[in-house]
Parts: structure tokens; sequence; C-alpha cells
């Protein structure tokens, strides 16, 4: 462990901890929204925290994301791929690994995370009287989307 992830990774410890995955459905729309919502607690107790720190992903791994995001939620919703419930196909999209496999080899490891997190991103800044509280009580992933 690098002294830098010392502190946000005891933050995720937190926000996993207060408000378990708890969804009726396990599938990647639900995964994708739980983990998007942890990192969202994260950057919300600490603001100045570097997004490849917040990710753990390398500048250059951050830079693809950020410039394949709309690919990759389009992949997700073609394939009908949102509902899934699999093990493996929620692996190959949030686990870690080398690479995220519907995404190819020059994507980072858990790769729709970031989607997650951009998309709970995007519905905190439509919602803005929602409380962080509010948001981290939420389990259904389907919410975020309206």
């Amino acid at each position: 462990m690098s002294p830098e992830k010392i502190v946000p990774d005891v933050m995720m410890s937190v926000a996993m901890t207060e408000y378990p995955y708890s969804s009726e459905v396990d599938n990647l729309i639900n995964q994708m929204f739980f983990e998007g919502k942890t990192r969202y607690f994260v950057k919300q107790m600490m603001p100045d925290i570097a997004d490849t720190t917040l990710f753990d992903f390398t500048g250059a791994e951050l830079a693809w994301v950020q410039n394949h995001e709309k690919m990759m939620w389009q992949y997700i919703v073609e394939k009908k791929h949102l509902f899934a419930s699999d093990r493996m196909t929620l692996q190959r999209y949030v686990g870690k690994s080398p690479f995220s496999y519907h995404f190819g080899q020059e994507s980072p490891g858990g790769a729709a995370i970031y989607v997650g997190y951009r998309i709970v991103e995007s519905f905190m800044k439509r919602n803005p009287e929602t409380t962080l509280s509010q948001l981290m009580e939420m389990n259904d992933g389907n919410r975020f989307l309206s």
C-alpha cells in the first residue's frame, strides 16, 4: 500500500461499512452505482484527492476512461449488459484486473466504475437538494437513470 492511498482507502472502507452494498438485484447497473457513489462519497470527504488516486488509475488510464466514457456507456447499453447479473460479466466491467475485457486491452480494469461515478456525479448536479446521506442510502441503480 502506498502512503497516498491510506486515507482514501480508509474513507472507502468507511463508506462501504456505513453504506454496504444491499441491492435486491445484483446486476451491472447496481454494481456501477454502488462503486460510483462510494467514490463520490470519498471525493466529497476529500475534495482535493487526485482522480488517479480516487480510481486507482495511472494518468494514462484516467485519460483513457475520460476519452472513452461515451463509448463505454454505449457499448454497455448496446450489448444489453446494463441489467446483466452473471458474475463473469460483472467482474469484466467492475472487477480488479489488468484491463476491462469488454473495452479492450488499452482500457484499465474496472473502467465501468468510472462511468458509474460520472452518472452519480451528473445525478447529484441535477438534484442539488439530495444530500450525501440520501445518496448513499439509495440502492436502486435505475433511480439514477431518470
